[in-house]
């Protein structure tokens, strides 16, 4: 089958699509629940939801770069469901550190820190653990998408989620991703060109990430809670912000910037975890 390439400066205007939006099609609470509250980082501008995120210090977000299109805005931590204000905490962002070779237009290293103006305070409130192995997981691995984005394929139409949801979805090789084509509603693509190291792919044959999980993580379940490993941050899809049987979501590889995260948390957290920094000392920043 003939398929057409698409340019960069297409892919550029498709993803915009991405740009404060990015949520899984599949009310699961339940198993939403099965993961710790860190997974629970909404980012907010006047109270509305653009975007996810993970906390990874007391005081530190993990988030896509394409996400950071306002001047200032809050992070909300611990609220599982967006419209109940008493629960959770919302803390401003004073300090904004995006990966040095983020590129707008091949979205390479997608990738930010948000410095938080104070440590979270919500009781519940567990840090993320991030995958650095540059070799997990293998493909065909179940892996988790959350994020309280967009209920509807339909790209006429936006309905964000009030409660945080998730779908299951398979790992793929960076090859099986860029071997992805096809035509759909008129859009005829490729990903063969789209595909870098910093990037994995996930693929789903029912519901999948869409607008509004810009941001968010993918997760792979441990065997414990605290076993539970990030090892994507949602980022783009063709061809209109929602994944499709066709066109896998591409994710952030945790992996490929693991030593930057971790550099620049420990360096800006007031509070650097222990886990990531291997001190609870705080530096200041």
């Amino acid at each position: 089958m003939h398929c057409y390439v698409v340019s960069y400066s297409l892919v550029l205007n498709l993803l915009i699509v991405l740009l404060n939006t990015n949520t899984p099609r599949n009310n699961n609470t339940q198993h939403t629940q099965r993961f710790p509250l860190f997974l629970l980082v909404s980012l907010q501008f006047n109270n509305a939801h653009f975007c996810g995120g993970t906390l990874i210090a007391k005081d530190v977000v993990l988030t896509a770069a394409h996400c950071l299109g306002y001047a200032s805005f809050q992070a909300v931590i611990g609220r599982h469901d967006l419209t109940n204000k008493s629960v959770g905490d919302q803390v401003d962002v004073a300090r904004i550190v995006v990966h040095p070779e983020w590129d707008n237009v091949s979205f390479e290293n997608d990738f930010a820190l948000l410095v938080l103006a104070r440590t979270a305070t919500a009781s519940d409130a567990q840090l993320a653990k991030l995958n650095n192995n540059e070799g997990y997981p293998a493909s065909g691995t179940t892996a988790h998408v959350m994020g309280w984005g967009d209920l509807e394929e339909d790209t006429d139409k936006y309905k964000a989620s009030n409660v945080l949801m998730m779908v299951d979805t398979q790992v793929l090789t960076n090859q099986e991703c860029r071997e992805a084509d096809g035509k759909l509603d008129g859009f005829n693509g490729s990903y063969e060109d789209f595909i870098f190291p910093d990037m994995i792919c996930t693929l789903s044959k029912k519901q999948n990430a869409c607008k509004g999980d810009s941001g968010g993580p993918l997760v792979v379940r441990g065997s414990s809670a605290s076993m539970d490993v990030e090892i994507g941050i949602v980022s783009w899809s063709m061809p209109f912000g929602c994944a499709t049987k066709t066109f896998p979501v591409v994710y952030s590889r945790v992996s490929n910037a693991y030593d930057w995260i971790k550099q620049n948390t420990c360096k800006h957290s007031a509070v650097p975890p222990g886990s990531l920094c291997g001190t609870s000392n705080p530096t200041g920043r």
